[in-house]
């Protein structure tokens, strides 16, 4: 980070305990790779950070530029600093 960026933090944490919920993590995991690709196209957001208890939202990340702070699913989401 330089003096000319401001750092992106995400937090998409997701919960399938329900098929209602389900439906909201999937909305929040397409919002999140829109917000991602986004942000990429403006090079004074940096670092992006995304913090997910999502395999499968990390698995999609893992070829942009971001940082993922990954929990493993079924533990608490948290975001490791």
């Amino acid at each position: 980070m330089n003096g000319h960026s401001v750092p992106l933090l995400v937090m998409a944490g997701v919960s399938e305990a329900s098929e209602p919920e389900r439906m909201v993590s999937l909305a929040r995991h397409a919002i999140t790779l829109d917000l991602v690709d986004r942000a990429l196209t403006v090079p004074a957001l940096r670092p992006i950070v995304v913090a997910t208890n999502s395999a499968t939202l990390a698995g999609e990340l893992a070829g942009r530029p971001v940082i993922v702070d990954h929990d493993n699913p079924g533990s608490r989401f948290t975001l490791a600093v």
